[in-house]
Parts: structure tokens; C-alpha cells; sequence
């Protein structure tokens, strides 16, 4: 059975989730055969990345989520194939395998949308259920996901994050002197600025410790 990537992640810009599937491709595109997986892909999508063995096809008319939940499980359906979800969401008509990286929804649904939670909820609850396999980024995920929808632990694979992408990056000195920085001497966190990332400890700590600094950076995600 053919595995098809869901590639909408393409569509966002890079975030947590759309990092992590950007780097688990990348190192497998080096240990597959050549075209043994596939991945497929909206219209709209400008920037793929460049794969040695992952075959990519750009594929349907529809668009954001109608593609996903209708052009793409076509697509898998009709190439007796299935689909690898790595960003938290995964077609309501075939799940396969999907990624969660975590249950904030269920967790603290006070942080979001009315419209948002009845989405999520959807997604995830489908998801849960009928996909094949689901994978995690720690146990602490995989324990909520047990916890708030009551499926078998044997069915959660956990892969964790990583850091090896950072090696890619050179080290800019100027950097901390943009923000005024000093070398070893501060305090660093980087995620999306939401009220879930705990950032209120953060600046709870910073007002017990007047005397450290701490550099937060990342952005708002106005969907929620």
C-alpha cells in the first residue's frame, strides 16, 4: 500500500507543526526508494521542497480544506494508498496515519474559538478513532491523547522533535546586538505567542528575577 503525504502543510508558513513535517520528510526522502512515497499537494502551493525520492503531484481544482477533505482522500482512494497527516489534522473520509502533536483543544479550551473547539473537536475525535496508526511528539502528548479521547496506548507511536535542523543555521553574532543581548546572559524562548505556551510563567519568573533577562520571540496566530 502506497503511503501519500498530505502536503496543505505547504500552504502555512512555518510553524511548529509544519517544521516538524518539513524535517521528518527531508530525512526520509533519504532512506526511501525512489517514488516509494508520494506526496500530494493543492494548486495554490508555490514552494515545494526539493525531494530526491518523494515523488510530489500537484493535483485537484478545490482549494485549503474542501481539497483536503475531497481532492486529497480521492486522490488516496483512488490509488489504493494511505495517507501520512504530520500537521495535527487529517481528512474526515481517511485519517490513515495523522500526527497530533497535542490536545490543546481539549486541554485549555478556554484559550479559543467556539467555532475552533466544534472544528477541532471533529477533526480530532475522527481521527482518533478511525485512523490506522497516530503518531506523538512525547509521552506527555501521547498520555493526553489517551486521556481525553480513550483509545489504546499500542496505537501511538512517539517521534519526538528535534534539533539536528539547527546546524543548518550559522551562528549571526549580530543578532544579539540587534536586541541587545549579551552572550550567554539571558534567558531565550521561541513559539507562537498563544496563551497555551505558558508564557504568563515566563513573565511570572521575570518578575521574581528583575535582575536576568529574558528574550521571548514568535508570533500571534489571529485564527484562534
Amino acid at each position: 500500500m502506497k503511503v501519500i503525504i498530505n502536503g496543505r502543510f505547504l500552504i502555512h508558513r512555518v510553524t511548529g507543526v509544519e517544521r516538524y513535517a518539513r524535517e521528518i520528510l527531508s530525512e526520509l526522502d533519504k532512506i526511501i526508494e525512489p517514488e516509494g512515497i508520494e506526496m500530494a499537494v493543492p494548486p495554490e502551493v508555490k514552494d515545494i521542497p526539493t525531494y530526491k525520492n518523494i515523488k510530489v503531484v500537484k493535483l485537484g481544482k478545490l482549494h485549503n480544506r474542501l481539497w483536503e477533505h475531497l481532492s486529497f482522500p480521492w486522490y488516496v482512494h483512488k490509488n489504493k494508498g494511505i495517507s501520512l497527516n504530520l500537521c495535527n489534522v487529517a481528512p474526515l473520509p481517511a485519517p490513515g496515519i495523522v500526527c497530533i502533536h497535542d490536545v490543546k483543544v481539549k486541554a485549555t479550551p478556554q484559550y479559543f474559538s467556539k467555532k475552533f473547539l466544534l472544528w477541532y473537536d471533529l477533526l480530532l475525535g475522527n481521527a482518533t478513532k478511525r485512523a490506522r496508526k497516530i503518531i506523538t511528539v512525547s509521552e506527555f502528548s501521547k498520555s493526553e491523547i489517551v486521556k481525553y479521547f480513550q483509545i489504546n496506548p499500542d496505537k501511538i507511536t512517539v517521534i519526538p522533535n528535534a534539533w539536528q535542523h539547527y546546524k543548518k543555521i550559522e551562528y549571526d553574532e549580530d543578532a544579539l546586538n540587534k536586541y541587545d543581548l549579551k552572550k550567554n546572559n539571558y534567558y531565550f524562548s521561541m513559539c507562537s505567542l498563544e496563551p497555551n505556551k505558558n508564557f504568563r510563567w515566563i513573565a511570572e519568573e521575570a518578575k521574581r528575577n528583575p535582575n536576568c533577562v529574558f528574550a521571548v520571540a514568535g508570533s500571534i496566530n489571529k485564527s484562534k
